[in-house]
């Protein structure tokens, strides 16, 4: 057995002698090798080391100097370290949907090109997906595959746009209609949207009305809008009484006031506030003003009442008018012969009556003024007094055609 080793052995040295003087390495089997060093396992996993250590070993032809360069080579380390790859970036890597893929990348410790597979990543549907990196190095070592997860998420809520204005104030009582809220998404466009909270106009106070909005991703968005219930009534003030009084003076006034109310408050008459006063000594127009707030400051739209002082009613009579012949340069009248010159108040009181002039008078005409008054009322009559001038004439006197004549008279 020994010596058919030795003989396979040397057979084997032969022809990778022949192989290396001929430079052709692929002339010697892993079973030539194998009888030169009887270590299949490791001429195996070396064959492609062995025999380019032929093919530089081709000047080589003493089978003991082959030898030993094949035990050189036998006993070279194998490379069986496989590249490790490294990712660029972060793992997982999150994006958000509709957008872009954006690669990271990795490396490989040893140079290698890293093979990258994204053929699974839709960005366009909510997921998370595998990006697969890949690399072998030169002996066939086959890095072990990394892999980056890739996130796709939709993460932008949606935006709500109120209608009108985000803080409104309505007057108690009043309806409320809210003009609501839509609401718009990047993904999904329109998106319903809810509203919570109520609006009660009879209180007063501050309402606010909430508005959301959720996509499919579950991202919810708000908004509100504050409705502010106030009292902006202004009491109403209504006149007891009439609004124009007319009075006598003298007379006793009395106010009959008036009264007032509140959509809020209710009776407000106790508040009235009254300006201005009647003096019935005194004729004249007065006014009286009514006004009144309520608690929230709303202030009613103000009333009066005129009151008219009048002077009490004076009924004169005066003589009638007189046509007196002169007695002279001046000539004495009694203005009233038949004393009918009077005046009597409402009240049926006698009231003297004075005449401005009393005479006597020269010839002429006179206006003659009667008068009467009474608690500050004049009232008047004219009375016409004429005297006729006295005619003296003198001695008969003669002219003739063409000459003046003149009478004096007295």
């Amino acid at each position: 057995t020994t010596e058919a080793n030795n003989a396979a052995s040397s057979a084997a040295i032969t022809k990778v002698s022949d192989a290396a003087t001929n430079y052709d390495a692929s002339a010697v089997s892993i079973a030539d090798l194998n009888a030169i060093i009887g270590l299949t396992d490791v001429i195996s996993d070396n064959l492609a080391a062995y025999r380019a250590a032929i093919e530089v070993a081709a000047e080589l032809d003493d089978v003991a100097d082959i030898q030993t360069l094949i035990d050189s080579v036998n006993t070279t380390e194998e490379d069986t370290t496989a590249p490790v790859i490294t990712l660029n970036g972060i793992n997982p890597q999150s994006m958000e949907l509709g957008t872009a893929y954006s690669e990271l990348g990795g490396s490989a410790d040893t140079g290698e090109t890293v093979v990258i597979n994204t053929a699974a990543v839709n960005v366009n549907v909510v997921g998370s997906y595998a990006v697969t990196y890949n690399a072998t190095d030169s002996t066939g070592n086959n890095a072990i595959e990394v892999v980056r997860t890739v996130v796709v998420s939709d993460t932008i809520a949606p935006v709500i746009t109120v209608i009108g204005d985000v803080a409104v104030t309505v007057a108690q009582g009043t309806d409320y209609i809210d003009a609501g809220a839509t609401a718009s998404d990047v993904i999904n466009g329109a998106i319903m949207v809810v509203t919570s909270g109520t609006v009660n106009t009879d209180v007063v106070g501050d309402y606010v009305l909430t508005y959301a909005a959720t996509d499919p991703s579950n991202n919810i968005t708000t908004a509100t809008r504050t409705v502010t219930v106030s009292d902006t009534g202004a009491p109403t003030i209504t006149l007891t009484g009439d609004a124009a009084i007319t009075l006598e003076v003298g007379a006793i006034f009395t106010d009959t006031g008036a009264t007032a109310t509140d959509a809020v408050d209710g009776d407000l008459t106790a508040s009235i506030v009254v300006t201005g006063s009647v003096n019935t000594n005194s004729v004249g127009t007065y006014t009286l003003t009514y006004n009144v707030s309520d608690t929230a400051g709303n202030v009613a739209n103000e009333v009066t009442r005129t009151v008219v002082v009048e002077a009490i009613p004076i009924t004169l009579v005066i003589p009638d008018d007189l046509v007196i012949n002169a007695v002279g340069v001046l000539t004495g009248v009694n203005l009233d012969p038949e004393s009918v010159a009077s005046a009597t108040d409402g009240d049926g009181t006698v009231i003297n009556v004075v005449a401005d002039q009393t005479g006597p008078f020269q010839s002429g005409s006179y206006d003659i003024v009667w008068s009467a008054t009474s608690a500050g009322n004049t009232v008047s009559a004219t009375q016409s007094l004429k005297i006729v001038p006295l005619v003296n004439l003198a001695t008969a006197i003669t002219t003739t055609e063409g000459n003046s004549l003149e009478t004096q008279v007295l």
